[in-house]
């Protein structure tokens, strides 16, 4: 036999037990499988990972908090008594207080849900993204006061006053879909809702989300992706996505979503830094989140 050919032999060999051993090794050492969870309490829906503001998928109550009978346990269920007239760490200890994994809202989690909202057509006046406005919520002050929620998402304009569901748009309506079809209320106007962020930043002047200076801190701390912009930013409603509260106090506590008597300052994007974690209102109120 002539070396090449015994060379050959061996090569193959060699080929043939290096397969058999690493399919051995394969099967005794499986790579590791990342579960990911997707699981959330009852009245909770699941928002998906956006980052740099959420970097994990996370579960945030469907609706704004009511209180138990004993006036003690945050509840996300439709109905019931609203919880308001909290301070803002009041409202955190309180979500905490529900179990390990619980915690009040922050800013960036509001960021992550806000942002993905902007990107579903349906949540849009003419069903195409950065075309028309999102709807801002109950903020008309027509009733001149907070509202519950209904079990049927469908009913999306409860209370309002007007006539729309999740295909008939109005800037009234209640609902907001997220990209994984979650429905979630109230994320603009109705009360006003605590987060866990302080704010440090001096913004100085009010200015509506829509005509926030592309990249900006302003713009990435508490505005919308510059694609979601519609073609009117300057003009009423100025893309439906409310307005940043920031003159008169602007290193304060923060507030997110507005209330039912601001107008077009109220929306899913509307920020307030002008109070302080111990002030406490009848119009705001808090939501929990739960971190699997």
């Amino acid at each position: 036999m002539s070396v090449i050919n015994i060379f050959l032999l061996l090569f193959t060999s060699y080929n043939v037990h290096s397969a058999t051993w690493k399919s051995i090794y394969k099967a005794a050492n499986p790579p590791a499988v990342t579960t990911v969870i997707t699981a959330c309490p009852t009245g909770y829906v699941g928002v998906p990972a956006l980052i740099p503001y959420s970097p994990r998928f996370f579960c945030v109550s469907k609706y704004e908090m009511k209180k138990d009978a004993d006036g003690n346990t945050p509840l996300a269920t439709p109905g019931g008594s609203l919880w308001v007239s909290v301070t803002r760490d009041s409202a955190r200890a309180a979500c905490q207080g529900l179990g390990v994994n619980y915690d009040l809202i922050s800013n960036e989690q509001w960021q992550a849900i806000v942002r993905n909202i902007a990107g579903v057509a349906s949540n849009w006046s003419s069903g195409v993204v950065g075309s028309g406005a999102l709807s801002n919520g109950h903020t008309d002050n027509t009733p001149n006061v907070q509202l519950n929620a209904v079990v049927d998402d469908n009913d999306a304009c409860n209370g309002t006053g007007q006539t729309c569901s999740s295909t008939v748009w109005d800037a009234q309506r209640r609902t907001h879909k997220l990209s994984n079809g979650n429905v979630i209320w109230d994320m603009g106007g109705n009360l006003a809702e605590w987060v866990t962020n302080d704010n440090t930043v001096k913004y100085g002047t009010d200015s509506f989300v829509s005509q926030m200076t592309a990249g900006d801190r302003k713009q990435i701390a508490y505005g919308t992706a510059t694609n979601t912009i519609c073609a009117t930013p300057a003009v009423s409603p100025y893309c439906g996505m409310g307005k940043g509260l920031f003159s008169g106090g602007d290193t304060g506590s923060m507030s997110r979503g507005g209330t039912y008597s601001i107008g077009t300052n109220a929306g899913i994007f509307t920020t307030d830094t002008r109070d302080q974690p111990a002030n406490y209102w009848t119009d705001t109120g808090f939501r929990c989140v739960y971190v699997p």
